[in-house]
C-alpha cells in the first residue's frame, strides 16, 4: 500500500465531528419518518403535527445542503481516501464506505444539479420565505 501520511482510510474516521453530524442528520430523518408513520396511523389526534412541520422545514434539504456545503472539501477527501485505499473488512468501514459513497454522489451530481436549477428559478419565487427556508444555503448571498 502508498504511504500518503494518513493513519485511516476509514471516512468516519477521517472526518471526525463532520461524520457525526452527518449521521446524527439521519437519526433525525430516520426520526421523522417514524413520526409522519404515526401521525399517519393515528389520524393526527394525539399531537405531533408542529414537530412534524419542524422537522420537515429543517430537514428536507437544508440541513443537508449546509453540512455538504461547509464541509465540501472534507467530505471530498475522505470519500476519495476511503474509496481508493480502504479496507472493508468490519462493518465500521463498510458503513465508511457507504458514506463515501453517498458523499461523492451527493457533492458532485446533486448539488450541481440543485444550484442549476436555483439560478434558472424566478427572482420572485427566490424570495417566498417557504422556498428560502428550503434551498436559501444555495442562493443566500445572491442579488
Amino acid at each position: 500500500m502508498q504511504d500518503i501520511d494518513y493513519e485511516y482510510m476509514n471516512t468516519i474516521i477521517i472526518l471526525n465531528t463532520l461524520a457525526l453530524l452527518l449521521i446524527m442528520y439521519f437519526i433525525k430523518v430516520g426520526f421523522y419518518m417514524i413520526l409522519k408513520g404515526y401521525l399517519f396511523i393515528t389520524k393526527k389526534k394525539f399531537g405531533g403535527k408542529k414537530l412534524a412541520r419542524y422537522l420537515r422545514k429543517q430537514l428536507i434539504f437544508n440541513e443537508i445542503l449546509n453540512i455538504y456545503i461547509q464541509g465540501y472539501i472534507e467530505f471530498f477527501i475522505g470519500s476519495i481516501l476511503t474509496i481508493k485505499f480502504g479496507r472493508y473488512t468490519v462493518i465500521g468501514e463498510q458503513m465508511s464506505f457507504a458514506i463515501a459513497i453517498f458523499s461523492l454522489a451527493f457533492a458532485n451530481v446533486f448539488l450541481p444539479i440543485f444550484s442549476a436549477w436555483i439560478v434558472c428559478r424566478p427572482a420572485k419565487t427566490l424570495k417566498r420565505k417557504s422556498f428560502h427556508q428550503k434551498w436559501g444555503i444555495l442562493y443566500g448571498d445572491l442579488n
